[in-house]
């Protein structure tokens, strides 16, 4: 074993944090064991050979989009409105703070230039031209092969914008990460272990299940950044969000955690209301999110929590309102007496129980025609529509075209085109973000 290896994570051109011997609970943690890779490349990619001839060599990397990243880190508490505002004020305080050298005797000519210039170049400066200017670098800019010795940044370079983040800043390394995932959401985002495995800091057979044991680790150790728990009113509604999650979100599908069914005796609005009681009395530390219906029953039964103080970690949703598609345009009921939608139909919203956004291509017969689904008037919204099922057995028949569906998009290895996916993502979405929208 050698004195000490390192590896790196890398967005693109930019090196944003070198860590020695061992990668940290944290940072692996932003990977998952799928994402994993192992490849034979050249040498002189990665190492500055000089004279020496290159030679192939194993690299063993975590990969994932900045699109993906930014979602973990959503999750984990790293949102871009934070990021945004430590990088705002670091912009300020650079600005504000005093010459670096005041006080040190003589002071160098090209000190003060250098300084001037910064603080030229930073009263441009605001987070909108940042991320213009994070952008247009990796746009432009390679990686180096070997990261320049410590010298002063170019002013506007990347390693100078991403400096005016210090090092000593809490999170520095995960609120630069965010932006630069939020500036070019398509950068690949690289996490590079080939020289601690080659060293021996690392065992190559444990790679590909890193990630998922650091999870385990990591969650135990802080349920501040444990996965979210995800409460329904029924088994069938957990069912279906958690295979919704798998298909449209897998980079998050160890972040969120749906309640075994069976840990309830009963499903309904009144019974998840009494489960949310019973975790805000235990003191569950888990972040938790009760997903009700957005129909009569659930907000009825949503009153009895208005008197309750629940904890930080415990928000309440209702599945969103989202636009009426192609398929129910035609049928829409008129609202009789009622507040009547305004400008163009297509601009209807509708919701209800989870069968609402399992997708317009499972609400209608075997003819392809016969509608299953009931509208009326939204309960708390009477320009809008509600879905119901007046008739039990059409209900089962949504539920069982949405287990075809799965089924058939699990074999495809993703969701069909033909498919109709739009309304279970803005669902799961609320569900993923309700910690942060405090919906």
């Amino acid at each position: 074993m050698t004195m000490g290896s390192w590896g790196e994570l890398n967005a693109g051109p930019f090196t944003l944090f070198f860590f020695k011997d061992m990668v940290p609970n944290d940072l692996i943690c932003l990977f998952q064991d799928r994402m994993y890779s192992a490849s034979i490349g050249r040498a002189s990619t990665r190492y500055a050979l000089g004279d020496k001839p290159d030679y192939d060599v194993e690299f063993f990397e975590y990969k994932a989009t900045g699109r993906l990243i930014a979602d973990r880190l959503d999750i984990l508490g790293f949102d871009i409105d934070s990021a945004l505002e430590v990088l705002r004020q670091s912009i300020g305080d650079n600005f504000d703070s005093p010459p670096w050298f005041e006080g040190m005797g003589r002071i160098h000519p090209e000190w003060v230039e250098r300084w001037e210039a910064e603080r030229a170049a930073l009263a441009e400066l605001d987070t909108d031209r940042w991320l213009k200017a994070i952008a247009s670098v990796a746009a432009t800019q390679r990686k180096t092969v070997f990261e320049p010795p410590d010298q002063e940044p170019v002013i506007g370079s990347g390693k100078w914008l991403l400096n005016l983040i210090p090092d000593e800043s809490e999170y520095a390394r995960w609120h630069r990460l965010r932006l630069v995932t939020h500036a070019v959401p398509d950068i690949g985002v690289i996490l590079n272990v080939s020289d601690l495995v080659h060293d021996g800091w690392l065992v190559k057979d444990e790679l590909d299940t890193m990630p998922s044991v650091a999870q385990e680790r990591w969650t135990a150790e802080s349920s501040a950044r444990s996965p979210i728990v995800v409460l329904t009113e029924g088994s069938t509604d957990a069912e279906f969000l958690r295979a919704g999650l798998k298909l449209l979100f897998p980079h998050l599908t160890d972040l969120v955690r749906f309640l075994d069914p069976r840990a309830r005796s009963e499903g309904s609005a009144g019974a998840l209301v009494n489960t949310v009681k019973a975790f805000a009395a235990a003191g569950i530390t888990n972040r938790i999110v009760a997903a009700f219906d957005d129909d009569g029953a659930a907000s009825d039964a949503l009153k009895q929590l208005k008197a309750v103080a629940l904890p930080p970690n415990i928000v309440i949703m209702q599945f969103p309102l989202v636009p009426v598609s192609d398929a129910l345009l035609v049928r829409l009921p008129p609202l009789e007496g009622r507040q009547q939608s305004t400008g163009d139909p297509r601009n209807a919203r509708i919701s209800g129980c989870v069968e609402t956004y399992l997708g317009s291509d499972t609400i209608r017969g075997d003819d392809n025609v016969t509608l299953l689904m009931d509208l009326a008037p939204h309960h708390r919204d009477p320009g809008q529509h509600e879905a119901r099922f007046v008739d039990k057995r059409n209900k089962k028949k949504v539920q069982d075209n949405y287990r075809r569906k799965v089924r058939a998009a699990v074999a495809h290895g993703g969701p069909l085109p033909n498919q109709d996916w739009s309304a279970m993502a803005a669902a799961l979405k609320c569900i993923v973000t309700a910690h942060q929208t405090k919906l």
